[in-house]
């Protein structure tokens, strides 16, 4: 590894692992106010409860997704937030109040900037290789 590259790849290794760890702490969190409140019976669920809870869990599995392939598991994250919210803003007609779902896009904007950093390395070291 060049000296060029060096930086960005401990940068994108740093913001890799700060994307995962956060991650895990996220869905750390809803494991305990599961625990704490349990489930709903999804018989009870109405359809739009049902289509809040998919999407919550399409965003938690983005994730776990983002562990191995972060662009990937990102963008399924951000996207199942969006949708979350945009459905949220059709159902009741405002976004839900509080940081409990926001906190979703942090890791997510994270494992997609250290998938950026880390082909912005690949493209140093392409470009090095044929300066030589």
């Amino acid at each position: 590894m060049s000296p060029n590259e060096r930086p960005i790849a401990s940068s994108a290794v740093a913001v890799c692992w700060a994307a995962r760890l956060l991650g895990l702490a996220v869905l750390g969190l809803y494991a305990v106010i599961i625990a704490g409140e349990g489930l709903p019976d999804p018989r009870r669920l109405t359809a739009s409860e049902a289509s809040q809870m998919a999407l919550f869990l399409a965003a938690c599995g983005g994730l776990v997704l983002a562990w191995r392939r972060e662009v990937a598991g990102g963008l399924v994250t951000l996207a199942a937030v969006t949708l979350f919210y945009a459905n949220e803003l059709r159902l009741a007609g405002r976004l839900p109040r509080g940081w409990a779902f926001a906190i979703l896009v942090v890791p997510a904007l994270l494992s997609l900037l250290a998938a950026s950093l880390s082909n912005a390395r690949r493209h140093v070291a392409a470009s090095l290789e044929n300066r030589a």
